[in-house]
């Protein structure tokens, strides 16, 4: 994956990651995830400890629950990642907790709302802020789907992501309202 931000180049990273996905009832599956990440960020840091080019380590298991004839369901995830970063104030364990569900209300009409809560431990002091870093992250998402004809939906979407940090530089809200036409 490349990404770019402002026009600028900004990150590259190459991921592996299988999966295990296994049938419990006709209605119920589970999934276990492995995850490596290997990020290069582009530019680079203005001081060493802030390096963030990184190898990335994650394992996941996730339960699903398919209603409405397979159209809806509700899913529950954990995961948890290790970020080995090459600067010493990025590195962190992370654990995250998501809730997920679609609701068809009929053929043309589905409501989605998404729920996630990711807290990273950092390993180190900061040599900035002199302190050890703690970040909760509380992402909620709502969207709601009108296909209008074959393929083609109408969105309107609502997300809001605040982080709370105890360095409070980290610390922000953000509220991304869409409303938009997407062809599958």
């Amino acid at each position: 994956n490349f990404t770019v931000v402002d026009y600028s180049d900004y990150l590259q990273t190459g991921t592996i990651s299988p999966s295990y996905t296994l049938m419990l009832a006709p209605d119920q599956m589970s999934q276990i995830n492995l995850k490596y990440q290997k990020k290069e960020f582009i530019k680079p840091p203005f001081h060493k400890d802030e390096d963030r080019d990184a190898d990335d380590y994650a394992a996941s298991v996730a339960w699903f629950f398919f209603f409405a004839e397979n159209k809806g369901f509700v899913n529950i995830r954990y995961e948890i990642n290790q970020e080995d970063t090459d600067g010493i104030n990025w590195k962190y364990l992370g654990n995250r907790g998501t809730l997920n569900a679609i609701i068809p209300f009929d053929d043309a009409f589905k409501f989605s709302v998404s729920g996630d809560i990711y807290y990273q431990q950092f390993d180190n002091t900061n040599t900035n802020f002199l302190t050890k870093r703690k970040d909760i992250t509380y992402t909620g998402s709502a969207i709601l789907t009108y296909e209008l004809y074959k393929n083609i939906e109408m969105q309107l979407q609502y997300t809001y992501i605040w982080d709370d940090s105890n360095i409070a530089i980290y610390d922000y809200n953000n509220k991304v309202h869409n409303d938009k036409r997407v062809e599958n």
